[in-house]
């Protein structure tokens, strides 16, 4: 789970770990290998939309352009 949070944004990972996480620990112990599949069967959906997301935050229309930022923490794609 921690590969797969890794391939998201870093904000976008880190909640979808900690909030995985903590379902998981309140589940029963006998329903929760069906959590953590169905958990491991959605996260190449969950990837690509964070990423959808993140991308469209930073490519908004009207909003400032990533080329005119200078080199700094902001320009780290996952964060």
């Amino acid at each position: 789970m921690r590969v797969i949070s890794g391939l998201m944004p870093r904000a976008a990972g880190t909640r979808w770990l900690a909030e995985a996480d903590s379902f998981l620990f309140e589940v029963p112990p006998a329903q929760r290998r069906g959590a953590l599949r169905n958990y491991l069967l959605t996260a190449p959906q969950v990837i690509v939309v964070s990423w959808a997301g993140h991308l469209a935050q930073r490519f908004r229309v009207g909003g400032s352009s990533p080329a005119g930022r200078r080199g700094n923490a902001e320009d780290d794609p996952r964060g």
